[in-house]
């Protein structure tokens, strides 16, 4: 079986405000739970915010067995030899950067060994799905010829200068310039943003060989093509805020604590616990079918009328309608909608059934023990929803 690693985005997303604060340290133990290694680029960590480096230090753990894994260049043996490359390419730091450096330096230093990035192959991918993205949807967002022409004469002339593919950040200097000279408006720039954030992070999951954390924001980008029919796409299997509200729908857990508590040798104990194999395979399920209908609007819509008309009878069953209205959002296009629905579903469907109830000194307990007792009713809701599914296609 391959192995299965996650690139983790948030420190990245969230520097540049395109995501709300999230908990990180949460997020980093749910990928732990379904994927083999977590890949922070050492990048991303240099960049983030020194309270988030220094809390890494209660996972050392994880780092330590190659759990949490960071990731140098293809001539780099170390992440002393990275950081030397960067500030020679960047310039001179100042006394912050050169601290949060050592502090990333230190995370690791009981490392021997650390994956290889195809920088070459990174640049180059991100490079070319950045000119489909312009070539592709120019029109579709009212780039005039003569904006589109003054977008790539101003690109050849970096290519020129530096002589290789542009960089996110040539890229995004460049249409930030051409913004504030008034030769991009704020919707356009806002577009050519997301393009080169969809280009970036797709480069980044090819150079580094894994999959990406889904994120919000990766949805609402749709015009990117950033999705899950890309090799390394997001998907919302990969989504730690999913997974939670799973979790909590059939009561596995009480809240994010119970995840939080969870050490490096538990989450492996859960890893390998029967019940949660036969979890993952029904969330990987479920997964999946919210995915075709975040990915198809229309698609939703009609499986949504058959959920109507098949759980109508059913005590846990709520209009479409009803649970719009009760949430506030009457008329919204708003695509998690759909995955917010199910999820009620699912909790309507698990709360009508009658369960033993326990105390649990430890979340690693209520964790296994739940699991196993109400995988059955999970099984059931999934099969059924997927039966709703086959019937349209």
């Amino acid at each position: 079986m391959n192995e299965v690693v996650i690139y983790y985005p948030y420190y990245e997303l969230e520097k540049d405000n395109l995501i709300p604060k999230p908990n990180h340290i949460l997020n980093v133990k749910i990928f732990l739970l379904l994927a083999d290694k977590l890949l922070i680029p050492p990048s991303h960590l240099h960049d983030a915010r020194l309270e988030y480096i220094q809390s890494l230090n209660g996972l050392h753990k994880f780092i330590d067995n190659n759990s949490i894994v960071t990731s140098v260049g293809q001539s780099n043996h170390n992440l002393k030899e990275y950081f030397f490359q960067k500030k020679y390419e960047h310039g001179n730091w100042d006394k912050r950067e050169e601290y949060k450096a050592s502090e990333v330096i230190e995370l690791f230093s009981n490392v021997d060994s650390f994956r290889k990035r195809d920088r070459i192959k990174q640049s180059y991918f991100f490079y070319e799905y950045l000119k489909d993205l312009l070539l592709e949807n120019s029109e579709e967002f009212v780039f005039s010829k003569r904006k589109t022409d003054i977008l790539h004469n101003e690109i050849e002339k970096i290519l020129d200068r530096k002589g290789y593919m542009i960089s996110k950040t040539d890229f995004n200097e460049l249409i930030l310039r051409l913004k504030k000279s008034r030769k991009l408006n704020n919707i356009q720039f806002k577009t050519l943003r997301d393009f080169s954030n969809s280009a970036y992070y797709y480069a980044g999951c090819v150079g580094n060989k894994s999959h990406i954390g889904y994120s919000s924001y990766f949805q609402n980008i749709q015009i990117s093509k950033f999705n899950s029919e890309l090799e390394f796409g997001p998907i919302l299997y990969y989504d730690p805020h999913f997974f939670i509200k799973v979790l909590n729908a059939i009561g596995i857990i009480d809240n994010e604590n119970d995840i939080v508590s969870l050490s490096y040798n538990q989450i492996n104990e859960i890893r390998q616990h029967k019940g949660f194999r036969l979890f993952i395979a029904q969330y990987n399920k479920l997964s999946k079918i919210c995915q075709q209908s975040l990915d198809d609007s229309k698609y939703a819509s009609t499986v949504i009328n058959k959920i109507e008309r098949k759980m109508k009878g059913y005590k846990w069953g709520i209009s479409y309608s009803t649970f719009i209205a009760t949430v506030g959002l009457l008329g919204s296009s708003n695509p998690f909608l759909w995955t917010i629905y199910v999820l009620t579903l699912l909790e309507g469907y698990i709360g009508t059934l009658s369960f033993s109830k326990k105390f649990f000194n430890k979340s690693i307990d209520k964790i296994r023990i739940k699991m196993t007792e109400r995988i059955d009713p999970f099984t059931s809701f999934c099969l059924k929803l997927e039966n709703i599914f086959d019937e349209n296609k």
